[in-house]
């Protein structure tokens, strides 16, 4: 009895201390990296697309979903991860791995919490729940008045390996296209990214090819791309939605760039990138078409006016040739938030509210058999502001153009200032006004606005000009209703104001104004997080504008 007894008090005394260090309370991040913690063992918990546990999604389609469906393997969660154990833990890399595991577009939710706590070492579980990725998928839609059908295959989780493989076929107002592509952002597990596709279209056939090994955290210390581009196409200029020319346009690109950074220092990152980059444009008549009678007229001088020159036709743009080496310097500030019903149904969405600058310089120059040395100057800035808990505003501006032969050409300056206010947390208020004004563009560049871009009570391309205003107010309501647990309703009210235009005569008067409802179908467990949109718009002045007064539109897009 004597020597039981040693042994069973020692038995009782590990096992209460089991239950202490078990039940030890685990810190908050902040106090995690204050102590200085460790990361101990990373457990992922990866899930399918249904949960059989929950009664509701226990029926045989949702089992056979699961069957086939190749749940994310764990190999490619635990290579998005910025930590590793052993590692310092750092609250920042943990929330920044949580961004980059939901920009993967596969994962429905994300979730990085600590489970345990004990001799100064954090044990974490990475929980993900996968999203349906096989899509064979019909398209329908319409907007300003235009029909587009299409079709498509595409995998975007092949094999559970996060490659993306497609094949489309579309036909809309500009073309017929069948595309095939193909997508892998890590090649063999590495950093690499591979980006491919070809289409053959009803005007031409165009390809492209890119390697890349990104800036894929804020503390990644270097990165390189290198790609080209073909595009054969038919573009086109309008003139009250009307198409008064056409012509054909042959692009070819190429750029290599290597880039360094400083990494994450308190919340900025100072980016530096350098390379080469090449363009070039080739225009002709498209086929068939009658050589003009008289003199042509540049589409700078017959836009704004097509009524003086009537019978005349518009020169073919003459062609262009950019060739030599680009600069860009980036400083960026970090300071991201997590959102809901913004623009996506229940899914998290991140937004980054500091600055984002961006200045680059392309030394276009003979010496590398450019047509002119030219520098083409480029400038981007957004910035967010929180206006309270529940509301953000958001500004962004970009400034393009080319100096060093004359006057500055193909000068395009766009702003655009957001504003989102989560009313209740299935209602939010959103709105949006943008302003793009051009100077001196190039004959093949001219500025639109219609149903297809924003203002939706009219045809598609009904206002052109070298300036567009455009206000899009809306009132979203994220309903809790979802259609055979894949669909979830949404409602929309909104307003939209806006015109394009040439010169500066532009009053308030002139603006043109719809408004309308709209039902929303967002597809919850797809990858793609798409969203069915089926708006009627009323035009307010249809009759100025000799235009239906009443615009259906129905389609698919990312966003609410």
């Amino acid at each position: 009895m004597r020597a039981i007894y040693p042994a069973t008090v020692a038995a009782i005394w590990l096992c209460a201390a089991s239950l202490l260090i078990a039940e030890t309370p685990i810190p908050d991040g902040e106090e995690l990296e204050a102590q200085h913690a460790r990361i101990g063992r990373i457990l992922i918990s990866r899930k399918n697309i249904f949960d059989p546990s929950d009664p509701k999604e226990n029926y045989w389609p949702y089992r056979l979903a699961n069957k086939l469906h190749i749940v994310t393997r764990e190999e490619v969660v635990r290579r998005e991860l910025l930590f590793q154990e052993g590692d310092l833990y750092s609250q920042e890399l943990i929330d920044e791995s949580e961004r980059n595991l939901r920009a993967l577009g596969v994962i429905y939710h994300v979730g990085i919490r600590p489970t345990a706590y004990h001799d100064g070492v954090v044990d974490l579980e990475v929980s993900t729940q996968d999203t349906w990725t096989l899509r064979p998928s019909v398209r329908f839609s319409r907007a300003g008045g235009n029909n587009a059908f299409g079709f498509s295959f595409s995998e975007q989780n092949l094999l559970g390996r996060l490659k993306v493989l497609q094949l489309s076929h579309r036909n809309d107002i500009d073309r017929t296209t069948t595309q095939l592509s193909y997508l892998d952002p890590r090649i063999l597990g590495s950093r690499y990214a591979l980006r491919t596709y070809y289409a053959d279209a009803s005007d031409g056939t165009s390809w492209g090819l890119l390697t890349s090994r990104p800036f894929y955290s804020l503390n990644s210390g270097w990165s390189m791309n290198a790609g080209g581009e073909h595009i054969h196409k038919t573009s086109k200029l309008y003139s009250d939605a009307d198409a008064v020319d056409e012509f054909v346009q042959v692009t070819d690109s190429f750029n290599a760039s290597y880039g360094v950074s400083t990494g994450l220092v308190g919340n900025n990152v100072i980016r530096f990138t350098f390379g080469y980059q090449y363009l070039q444009n080739l225009f002709s008549e498209t086929e068939g078409t009658s050589p003009p009678v008289g003199p042509c007229i540049p589409s700078g001088t017959y836009l704004p006016d097509p009524d003086n020159f009537p019978g005349s036709q518009i020169c073919v743009p003459p062609d262009q040739k950019f060739s030599g080496p680009i600069f860009n310097l980036q400083a960026l500030k970090a300071q991201f938030v997590k959102v809901t019903n913004y623009n996506q149904f229940d899914r998290e969405e991140d937004f980054n509210l500091g600055n984002d600058l961006n200045i680059s310089a392309w030394l276009s120059l003979k010496s590398f058999e450019a047509e002119s040395s030219q520098v083409i100057l480029g400038f981007t800035e957004s910035v967010g502001v929180p206006l309270s808990a529940n509301s953000n505003f958001l500004y962004n501006a970009a400034l393009t153009g080319r100096v060093g032969s004359g006057e500055a050409q193909n000068v395009i300056l766009a702003q655009s200032m957001e504003a989102y206010c989560r009313i209740t947390p299935r209602q939010t208020f959103f709105g949006r006004l943008g302003f793009d004004v051009g100077l001196n563009l190039d004959e093949q560049n001219q500025i639109l606005l219609g149903g297809d871009t924003g203002l939706r009570g009219y045809p598609t391309r009904q206002f052109d000009g070298d300036h567009r205003l455009l206000l899009n107010l809306e009132h979203r309501f994220f309903s809790n209703i979802e259609l055979f647990r894949l669909v979830r309703l949404g409602f929309a009210g909104f307003v939209d104001v806006g015109d394009a235009w040439y010169g500066h005569s532009e009053t308030l008067s002139d603006l043109h104004t719809d408004f309308g409802i709209g039902l929303r179908f967002g597809v919850v467990r797809s990858s793609v997080a798409s969203i069915g949109r089926l708006d009627l718009a009323y035009a307010v002045d249809a009759d100025q504008t000799d235009s239906p007064r009443f615009q259906i539109l129905f389609g698919t897009a990312l966003k609410f």
